[in-house]
């Protein structure tokens, strides 16, 4: 999929779930993997990808994900 270098996530996720038709759900996320370090980073809404995927080196193995993710805005949820 081509992303558009002024896309936020959220405008890049609504993209992925009307062409993957899994119906509109909040914790739908973009993860990012970064193998070296051992961690993976959900990405907010509002930020830029294209400016954080610029930060990879070119033989990262790094990995964006498409996943459902309940946790994305579980403390909003559920605030305790």
């Amino acid at each position: 999929m081509m992303v558009d270098e002024r896309q936020t996530v959220r405008q890049v996720l609504d993209s992925l779930l009307e062409k993957s038709h899994c119906g509109f759900s909040p914790d739908w996320s973009l993860v990012e993997t970064i193998n070296e370090l051992q961690m993976e980073r959900i990405f907010e809404d509002h930020e830029n990808l294209v400016e954080n995927l610029l930060n990879w080196t070119r033989d990262s193995q790094n990995r964006l994900m498409f996943i459902e993710r309940i946790e994305k805005y579980a403390v909003f949820k559920n605030p305790q």
